[in-house]
This record gives C-alpha cells, sequence and structure tokens, in this order.
C-alpha cells in the first residue's frame, strides 16, 4: 500500500470509530432522558389520581354524614342506615362506570 492509500484506510477507521461512539453515548443519553421522562410522567399520573381520589373521599364522606344524620333524625335504625350507605356506595360505583363508558364511546366515533 501506498503511503497515501495508508492515510485514506487509517482516517476511515478513525471517523468510523468515531462515529460509532457518537451514536452510542446519543444512544444512552436518548435512554436515560426517555426514562426520566416516563418516569415523571408516571409519578405526576399518580399524583393526579391521588389528589382525585382524596376529592372524591372528602364528597363521599360529606355525603355519607348528612345521610346518617338524616335518617338518624328521621328515627331510621342503624342497620338500615348502614344498608342505605352501602347501596349507595355501589351506585356511585356503578354510575362512575357508566360515565366513563358513556364518555369513552363517544370518544371513539
Amino acid at each position: 500500500m501506498k503511503i497515501s492509500t495508508r492515510m485514506i484506510v487509517s482516517t476511515t477507521v478513525a471517523l468510523v470509530i468515531i462515529g460509532t461512539s457518537l451514536i452510542s453515548l446519543a444512544y444512552d443519553f436518548m435512554n436515560e432522558a426517555t426514562d426520566a421522562f416516563l418516569k415523571q410522567t408516571e409519578k405526576s399520573a399518580y399524583e393526579a389520581k391521588e389528589k382525585e381520589l382524596k376529592n372524591e373521599m372528602i364528597i363521599f364522606k360529606g355525603q355519607f354524614k348528612a345521610t346518617y344524620e338524616r335518617m338518624k333524625k328521621d328515627g331510621i335504625e342503624d342497620s338500615e342506615i348502614k344498608k342505605a350507605l352501602k347501596k349507595s356506595i355501589r351506585d356511585i360505583r356503578f354510575l362512575k362506570i357508566k360515565v366513563v363508558m358513556f364518555l369513552s364511546i363517544h370518544m371513539m366515533v
């Protein structure tokens, strides 16, 4: 091989090694950035859901307390009040499922 051919080959090999290193570094950086983004998104989703559930529980607690006091004032027994509150919990869950199903069906259209 001539000297100029050796220089071309060695330069090409050096450029390939540098290019491969840069691609590897970029890949690692993108993986780390993607992982960080996914973790942050998951964390914020859990925090939002937790806040939503806390608000719902405050509403339910107030509703149940008002229902209990009203029914107790009407002279209804505790066992009947307990049954009524359990039924209202089931109704709330069922209504929530129906609303979610309704929204998801209409969003698909």
